[in-house]
């Protein structure tokens, strides 16, 4: 029994770093995105 409690917070904090990631990657992706919108716009004018 002593066993659970580790796995549950070793989930918990497996799925706290998943989410930050996950979080993190889409604010990159996003910046990525706008600045490459922005490139293009400047070029295109």
């Amino acid at each position: 029994m002593q066993e659970y409690p580790q796995v549950a917070s070793f989930t918990w904090w497996l799925a706290q770093w998943l989410s930050t990631r996950y979080v993190q990657f889409q604010a990159l992706h996003k910046r990525r995105n706008g600045l490459i919108r922005k490139r293009y716009l400047t070029f295109s004018y």
